[in-house]
């Protein structure tokens, strides 16, 4: 649910970031480049993040506060090489990698100690459909006014919603919503 959550809001972002900058001063359309990139290792981090819980709740808290530590050495490494040849977009990277590898780490960490996959068939593949459409739609959009560009991200970001809703729930889900249904008093 963290994937089904966390896609949308990148697709909006990365695809969409110019809007967000509009009732802020000029000055900060310069950073929705590097918000974007941002993104990415946010929401790998996001979508991933049970692994961290995994691995300190299994008695690998240890494991968990190293894989942070070598992240955070390589966020460190990584700014100190592309800050001066690409600014601030160099630090984006820098920490959107890092981000990334922590999670992507602690993931494999997370299966390796514990046996257990914090990531399943159905989350990996919402996350590829997210990213492909973001590859494919960024280009597509490009030229494109304000409104229609919206219109396609918003449509794109409905499906998602529409197609993880209906592949992702489980029994257990049904179960639990029906009873939240129930007890809300929404129910027929």
């Amino acid at each position: 649910w963290m994937t089904c959550l966390a896609c949308p809001l990148f697709l909006l972002v990365y695809l969409l970031g110019d809007i967000i900058s509009v009732p802020f001063a000029p000055e900060y359309a310069q950073g929705i480049q590097a918000l974007s990139v941002l993104m990415i290792g946010r929401t790998l981090q996001v979508v991933l993040a049970p692994a961290g819980a995994c691995l300190t709740h299994g008695g690998h808290a240890r494991t968990n506060l190293v894989a942070g530590a070598l992240a955070l050495l390589l966020n460190i490494g990584l700014n100190w090489l592309w800050i001066p040849q690409w600014g601030l977009l160099g630090a984006a990277w820098a920490s959107s990698i890092a981000l990334g590898t922590w999670s992507i780490g602690r993931a494999c960490a997370t299966r390796a100690l514990l046996n257990v996959n914090p990531f399943d068939a159905r989350a990996l593949g919402l996350l590829s459909a997210s990213i492909g459409a973001c590859v494919l739609l960024e280009s597509s959009l490009r030229g494109m006014s304000l409104l229609g560009r919206s219109g396609a991200v918003i449509a794109c970001v409905i499906l998602l919603l529409t197609a993880s809703w209906h592949t992702l729930r489980d029994d257990v889900d049904r179960q639990v919503l029906k009873e939240l249904v129930s007890r809300l008093g929404l129910s027929r």
